[in-house]
């Protein structure tokens, strides 16, 4: 195969898996300062879940496209969480898991006259390579993030605390927050921030951060799903896309809140026979579920929670296949040899039939 041939078959390969990432989605709830704006321009989730100690990991890989380098989220646990900084190349180990083999076929597509000396060198080549309304629990700077574990009493009073820290906040905020509040849930504020005032408005930029693992208990392993209202309503008509990686026990499904059909679909479950390179966790003999998710717009009622799966059957998707196509090398040098043979036979043939005569 000619090294032209090799380079579009890497192009092919790259846009491939270039497609199988993903590209929009929003968690917990963005909040930058005021007058400037963040959205979340790609997003992958692993949640790694004990189930004899009940304690999930949730590390979130995000980057963002936004006018500040000022700017924070808020992610709702159910219990008082730790955090440590987590290592990013456990998505891409992740994604080399999960997608699609690669396999090569190869088809005749026609005729490649090429001289018999060359064709050795040719093969060769083809070579394919009660408090207070809010009281701060902790803080702490992990991952490039200042942090904050809050716990709250009322909606209203985390709403003002957030703004007088620097995060965007609105009486939809307050909304937003009441349902966990009311749980007794806590929050981790996560922000960005350099010291001093925030900037000015500026032309919009993609920003990454570093990976938060957010460790805590739970009877019941989620993912934070749901959105504020606007967030829903801001990405209709857009393209958004969520891939989701759960290790635990079992394979499992996914539900919106506790029993509603989530859109996520899932693309990828089979038990791990080594530990995942970069997991907050042991993962040898666990079992990895992997989902993706292309709702848009999100219908983010509700978090995701994880349960046991219908079938215990593995699912790998099937080989993705690159057809190359080969022409039949043909030794031109050697049909000119053989062809000009015969032809010299024919005249001989003819002129002794023509002396008979």
């Amino acid at each position: 195969m000619s090294l032209r041939r090799l380079a579009r078959v890497g192009i092919a390969v790259a846009a491939s898996l270039t497609a199988l990432r993903s590209t929009d989605a929003r968690a917990c709830m963005p909040a930058p300062p005021p007058n400037h704006f963040v959205r979340v321009a790609d997003e992958a989730a692993l949640i790694t879940y004990d189930e004899a100690t009940k304690t999930e990991h949730f590390v979130r890989r995000a980057s963002f496209e936004t006018d500040t380098t000022d700017f924070g989220f808020v992610v709702p646990v159910p219990s008082r969480p730790t955090l440590s900084e987590a290592d990013p190349s456990v998505f891409q180990r992740l994604e080399e898991l999960t997608r699609p083999p690669i396999v090569y076929s190869h088809r005749i597509s026609g005729v490649d006259p090429t001289p018999l000396f060359l064709m050795t060198f040719a093969m060769r080549s083809a070579v394919v390579s009660a408090p207070a309304p809010v009281t701060v629990l902790d803080q702490l700077t992990v991952a490039g993030y200042d942090a904050a574990i809050l716990e709250a009493t009322s909606p209203t009073a985390l709403s003002e605390w957030l703004s007088s820290h620097g995060y965007a906040s609105s009486p939809e905020t307050a909304e937003w927050v009441a349902p966990y509040v009311e749980k007794k849930w806590l929050f981790v504020a996560l922000r960005i921030a350099p010291k001093g005032a925030a900037p000015a408005p500026s032309a919009p930029r993609r920003v990454g951060s570093g990976l938060v693992d957010i460790a805590f208990r739970t009877e019941a392993p989620f993912y934070p799903y749901r959105e504020p209202a606007s967030a829903r309503a801001g990405t209709a008509g857009t393209t958004r896309s969520l891939a989701v990686y759960y290790i635990g026990g079992e394979r499992v499904k996914g539900t919106l809140g506790a029993s509603a059909t989530w859109a996520g679909a899932t693309t990828f479950a089979k038990r791990l026979d080594a530990d995942v390179s970069g997991a907050p966790t042991p993962t040898k003999g666990r079992v990895l579920t992997a989902f993706v998710d292309r709702a848009s717009p999100r219908p983010g009622t509700d978090e995701v929670y994880f349960h046991r799966a219908d079938t215990s059957a593995d699912l790998v998707p099937p080989p993705m296949e690159i057809v190359i196509g080969d022409k039949v090398p043909v030794p031109i040098d050697v049909v000119l040899v053989v062809g000009g043979g015969l032809a010299l036979v024919a005249r001989t043939i003819r002129k002794r039939r023509d002396r008979g005569r």
